[in-house]
């Protein structure tokens, strides 16, 4: 899955992007950023790794569903949510069940929710 964003570069950069891919280095500027945004994050990989793990983050896709919800709700526990990437909840999760099972989110990334689902779980997004 991926995400489009805007970025904005000085004209210096943007030409110094262009004559790499001009010279065959990359095979079009989206190129050249995703490999820009991979060697980044590589050079913080020890960071992000021990940011997960002591902070006990969920990375990637996380997918809640009704039942794994009602399951929660049964058990009589609340979920803290710390994501990392993707957040999906399914459509027919009704607000009051998300309400129930969701005691508090945190997420950098994306939301895939109803939006009446997301109205009720503004109020607990740290």
């Amino acid at each position: 899955m991926q995400e489009k964003i805007t970025l904005n570069l000085n004209v210096v950069d943007l030409g110094k992007a262009d004559l790499l891919v001009e010279q065959g280095f990359y095979a079009n500027r989206a190129d050249f950023l995703r490999a820009a945004v991979r060697t980044e994050l590589g050079l913080h990989e020890a960071t992000l790794a021990r940011l997960t793990n002591v902070d006990q983050l969920l990375v990637g896709v996380t997918h809640l569903s009704r039942a794994h919800l009602d399951a929660v709700v049964a058990g009589k526990q609340r979920l803290c949510l710390r994501v990392v990437g993707l957040l999906v909840i399914d459509h027919d999760v009704d607000p009051a069940l998300a309400d129930r099972a969701i005691e508090s989110l945190w997420v950098r990334g994306v939301v895939r929710a109803a939006p009446p689902v997301r109205a009720v779980l503004e109020d607990r997004s740290i």
